[in-house]
């Protein structure tokens, strides 16, 4: 907890960015400025490059990762204890926690669905071709998603799954036809289990375990904002959460 805690702190300097870049008009202040006053400022990353940010062991295709390592839309990403990276493929961006397994799978230049085989990932995914469907497999569920914010735990016995914004049509691998169409304008929760409960396996669930910070990350990396506003005076939302 402590580690992710200090690898947010270096990664998510952007919550301190979002109060001083913003003006009561919602201007931006211009880069150089920004820089001055931050240091590093979040920005869509150059071409070429894939990883923003990682900590601890990490492994792309099955050979150690570093600042430099090329991950592509049907890579396998892997982390240890204590590990985290943050990482950019196309138009997609992802945040993978501590002992996580994530496999892209892609047809063409883009990534056309994942399996989280374990562990959790947060991740912000552009909008395909004639508003194609991406899907994503759990341990539980299935999850058809289209240009949405998604976080996803996978356990053995249930997965997590919120909807942070858009689109997505849920089902559950036990029982297909149970199946649940969220459309969230921000954050919708639930389990997708194993074994079912009261005759239901997908369940409402609480908010747990990622922010809005994190979002607004993610999609600065890929040249987009999320659809909420953190500057809102009115703001009630999950600003941070470990």
């Amino acid at each position: 907890m402590d580690n992710r805690r200090q690898f947010l702190q270096r990664s998510l300097q952007f919550s301190l960015w979002s109060v001083l870049a913003s003006t009561s008009t919602g201007t931006l202040l211009g880069n150089r400025a920004q820089a001055q006053l931050l240091g590093r400022v979040p920005d869509s990353l150059p071409p070429g490059q894939s990883v923003y940010e990682l900590q601890g062991e990490v492994t792309v295709d099955g050979q150690r990762a570093d600042m430099d390592t090329e991950i592509t839309p049907d890579s396998l990403v892997v982390t240890g204890s204590n590990s985290t990276i943050i990482f950019v493929v196309e138009r997609d961006a992802y945040i993978l926690r501590e002992n996580s397994e994530l496999q892209l799978e892609r047809e063409g230049l883009l990534a056309t669905g994942l399996r989280l085989v374990k562990g959790k990932v947060l991740s912000v995914f552009g909008h395909r071709a004639d508003d194609a469907e991406l899907q994503m497999m759990t341990s539980t569920a299935s999850i058809g998603i289209r240009g949405t914010g998604l976080y996803a735990e996978s356990d053995e016995d249930r997965s997590y799954i919120c909807t942070c914004y858009g689109l997505t049509d849920l089902s559950a691998l036990a029982r297909p036809e149970q199946r649940e169409r969220v459309a969230a304008r921000y954050h919708e929760s639930r389990y997708v289990l194993r074994e079912p409960d009261n005759g239901r396996l997908i369940i409402e669930a609480p908010f747990i375990n990622h922010t809005d910070e994190e979002l607004a990350l993610i999609e600065s990396l890929v040249g987009r904002q999320p659809p909420f506003n953190l500057m809102r005076q009115d703001y009630q939302g999950p600003r941070r959460r470990y």
